[in-house]
């Protein structure tokens, strides 16, 4: 679904125009977006350590370079 088209042809990033954007298409476009469930705190967990882990290994070859 490409509803930034509506506002702006330009694939130029601006947070504003994207937060109109998504306003206006949950506004109009209701049935194309779904509810989402919570996601087990310990999947949560486990997501933060990675990216954590990640960006420690990042971090260590920087260094080493």
């Amino acid at each position: 679904m490409a509803v930034r088209n509506r506002f702006s042809l330009a694939a130029a990033k601006d947070d504003s125009r994207d937060g109109e954007v998504m306003a206006s298409a949950l506004r109009t476009d209701r049935r194309c977006f779904r509810l989402l469930a919570a996601a087990d705190p310990v999947v949560i967990e486990l997501r933060e350590w990675s990216r954590i882990a990640e960006d420690l290994g990042g971090e260590r070859n920087r260094l080493t370079n």
